[in-house]
């Protein structure tokens, strides 16, 4: 008997509940509030202003910030570089007045020739080939 009671109730409470909204709606005045009003507007609209101003200031205090120095000062320069292959490259650098031509691959670096002369004052490749078959003329 009792667990028919506990069923009962479970049952019959949904209906209690929304008899008891339905006669506070009945007696309630009613009052027009619009979903939408200009304070919500103005508010967000505040608010994503007040979001944008934030990252545009913070990306003009990156930007102003943080220079790095750009070839000045550097010891190391890449001239020019040529791929081999998706992964491989010859690069040609220049240290201290003196220009390696270097072979570079994922995880490897290996110097392949150093280049005589200063970097403003290269040979040009046939001058170099003329002078070493004189070399081995004589």
């Amino acid at each position: 008997m009792r667990r028919f009671a506990v069923i009962l109730s479970i049952f019959l409470l949904p209906a209690t509940a929304y008899s008891v909204v339905e006669t506070v709606e009945k007696t309630a005045p009613k009052v027009a509030v619009s979903p939408i009003s200009m304070e919500k507007i103005f508010s967000t609209a505040g608010g994503l202003l007040l979001i944008l101003v934030l990252i545009f200031g913070l990306a003009w205090a990156f930007k102003r910030y943080t220079h790095l120095p750009k070839g000045s000062g550097q010891q190391v320069k890449v001239i020019g570089g040529v791929s081999l292959g998706p992964r491989e490259r010859v690069v040609v650098v220049e240290v201290d007045d003196t220009r390696l031509v270097l072979g570079v691959a994922p995880g490897r670096v290996q110097m392949l020739h150093v280049l005589t002369g200063k970097g403003g004052e290269q040979e040009s490749f046939a001058s170099q080939l003329n002078h070493e078959l004189k070399e081995e003329q004589v």
